[in-house]
């Protein structure tokens, strides 16, 4: 059902939109609200719209759908948050159920909101029971011998494949919902590592076409197992939140919302899900819930929330752990603040052997730590900020002063860059250098920003 303006609810956003300088028709407006000119003059005439529509275009101006709607008593809750911009994920997750496949494997960067939306849409479908798995520190046939105890009071064997195969037997009478959460524990560049091979003939179980049950399971990493391949498992890349969702979400938490603000945070944490959460705590904590505000205190410190910057260094030390030459890469793409071609970010492994390039990018890729568009490369911000960090502390280049010097500028101007010009738009002014020379980052010479960051 639609939701209409009232005629209370359409003075109170007249004055909203004129104190903004708004037009009726702003393009800005059309803009934040993800909608178009045509629904907008609906909006105005009183017309019914879909009520997220509705709802989008309200929290724009930073009010209340509820206070503007004609009926706010049969509307219901503003916002799903648990579902928040994910009603495309969770029909496509419907629609895998309904055509009986049993094994998806949902993948992205940490805090995408993975755990979130497997947990709510199996809490959703009515299963007899939903088996959760979050810890890989029990070996993983204890874990097979609980849930037959516990959930369907078998008796487990104490070999592995008879608890598998009484597991599958449970599976197949009762309908149950399984989440496999953070997958990428027990992962190394998308293999079972070894001292957890159990776990390849665990989901191999869990992935039987006969089974009632559906299994989610969550990772920041891809599975490349061989055994899996055909066996009914789905790979499912969960993208981030759009900008509407960011709106409708802080606007619910009562944010003032300054659209330009907005647009240039939800760019600079690439619409993560979980750096919208903390951030709409401390942006009430720290500025009394003025967005626009706490962003010019903070767009040159994307770091500042603890919680935030832990879940960053985690994703950079388990990839130094797990691929150090995919770690070396992402680190040294932090000189470049902008999206460049595969050549120029192949440039920066001159010291790794040519055969193994491709495949250390395809690692970063793979771990969603790049964003790739038009085959240009290049990282969110709040990830750049991580990898100069970590460049100009612990890298090789450290020990070679020339290598240094020559990147010194860099470090220590770029905190001056206007953020609205080289990441946000794009307008920046680049200038080609073609005398200024690198041993270990030739390409960066060919765009040096802005003419003060070339040294004499």
């Amino acid at each position: 059902m639609g939701c209409k303006l009232s005629l209370q609810g359409h003075n109170r956003i007249d004055r909203i939109r004129k104190a903004k300088g708004w037009n009726k028709g702003d393009p800005r407006w059309i803009a934040v609200a993800l909608t178009s000119e045509a629904t907008l003059r609906r909006f105005w005439r009183g017309v019914p719209i879909r009520q997220e529509t509705f709802q989008s275009i309200c929290a724009a101006v930073g009010v209340d759908w509820r206070d503007l709607v004609e009926r706010p008593i049969d509307t219901g809750p503003a916002i799903n948050l648990s579902f928040l911009g994910r009603e495309a994920t969770t029909n496509d997750f419907q629609e895998f159920l309904h055509q009986g496949h049993k094994l998806i494997l949902i993948q992205g960067e940490a805090g995408i909101g993975k755990t979130t939306v497997a947990r709510e849409f199996l809490a959703d479908q009515s299963f007899e029971r939903v088996l959760k798995l979050d810890s890989f520190t029990t070996p993983i046939e204890i874990v097979v011998q609980e849930w037959l105890e516990k959930y369907f009071q078998e008796t487990p064997s104490s070999h592995f494949s008879i608890s598998l195969s009484r597991l599958r037997s449970q599976l197949q009478e009762h309908r149950v919902g399984i989440l496999i959460d953070g997958l990428e524990t027990i992962l190394q560049q998308g293999r079972v590592r070894p001292e957890y091979q159990d776990y390849i003939e665990f989901l191999k179980t869990l992935s039987d076409g006969q089974l009632q049950s559906f299994t989610l399971i969550t990772s920041r990493e891809p599975l490349h197992e061989p055994e899996l391949s055909g066996k009914n498992l789905i790979s499912y890349k969960l993208r981030p939140l759009s900008l509407a969702a960011w709106n409708l979400f802080l606007s619910d938490r009562k944010i003032t919302i300054e659209p330009t603000a907005l647009e240039e945070m939800h760019r600079a944490y690439g619409g993560n899900a979980q750096a919208m959460k903390l951030l709409s705590y401390t942006i009430h904590e720290e500025s009394q819930g003025n967005l626009a505000y706490w962003w010019k205190r903070y767009q040159n410190n994307l770091l500042c929330h603890p919680p935030l910057n832990s879940l960053i260094e985690h994703q950079f030390q388990k990839l130094k752990q797990d691929s150090p030459l995919a770690y070396k890469l992402l680190c040294r793409m932090g000189v470049y603040p902008y999206p460049v071609a595969e050549e120029e970010v192949l440039a920066l492994l001159r010291d790794v052997e040519y055969n193994q390039h491709k495949s250390v990018l395809q690692v970063l890729k793979d771990c969603a730590l790049v964003q790739s568009k038009n085959e240009r490369y290049s990282l969110y911000p709040i990830v750049r900020e991580q990898a100069l960090e970590l460049l100009n502390s612990d890298l090789d280049i450290s020990q070679q002063p020339e290598e240094r010097k020559t990147l010194n500028p860099w470090f220590s101007q770029r905190n001056h860059w206007n953020f609205s010009s080289t990441i946000v738009s794009g307008k920046g002014e680049w200038k080609p250098v073609s005398s200024y020379r690198y041993s270990l980052f030739p390409s960066v010479a060919t765009h040096i920003p802005l003419s003060q960051f070339i040294p004499r």
